[in-house]
């Protein structure tokens, strides 16, 4: 179990370098963009579509870096009236929740990847596959998952101790 954690905290060190990376990337480029636009009259042809799959890539490690963080948003409108107990199962029920949303998600990422045509179609201004991005975004998915499968292991309560 303790090797299952160094793996989940090494990912979400690789997803914090990775996110930090994006949003420095992101903001070294609009500075760029708006000096070549204003001050030189030459604006980057490809400044808006690299930014825009700077910021997606950067989403993506951040929510992903949310789950292993446990600092993902949640509302709970029930915890407040039921026991303890009651309240770490439907805690660990919506971690569960999350596992699933993310797999779909991840699976469906997975089998659009699948699609060869999907490698052929470039980008207009960047010249690379689409599917980069695309795989980016099923890495982090499927990173969030591992990330939640970790946490809803270690928090289930009869294996917590709170059964």
């Amino acid at each position: 179990m303790g090797a299952l954690f160094r793996i989940d905290r090494l990912f979400a060190r690789l997803e914090l370098g990775v996110a930090v990376a994006a949003l420095a990337s992101l903001v070294v480029l609009l500075i760029a963009q708006v000096f070549f636009r204003y001050v030189l009259m030459a604006p980057l042809f490809f400044a808006e579509e690299v930014a825009l799959l700077l910021l997606i890539v950067a989403s993506f490690a951040g929510l992903s870096l949310l789950v292993a963080e446990r600092k993902l948003v949640a509302v709970d409108m029930v915890g407040a009236f039921v026991a303890p107990r009651l309240q770490r199962w439907i805690r660990w029920a919506a971690g569960i929740a999350v596992l699933l949303t993310a797999a779909v998600l991840a699976g469906y990422a997975v089998s659009y990847l699948t699609v060869p045509w999907i490698w052929l179609e470039r980008s207009a201004t960047v010249p690379m596959p689409r599917a980069v991005l695309y795989l980016l975004v099923t890495s982090e998915l499927v990173l969030l998952c591992f990330h939640q499968a970790v946490q809803s292991i270690a928090d289930f309560p009869p294996l917590a101790g709170e059964g």
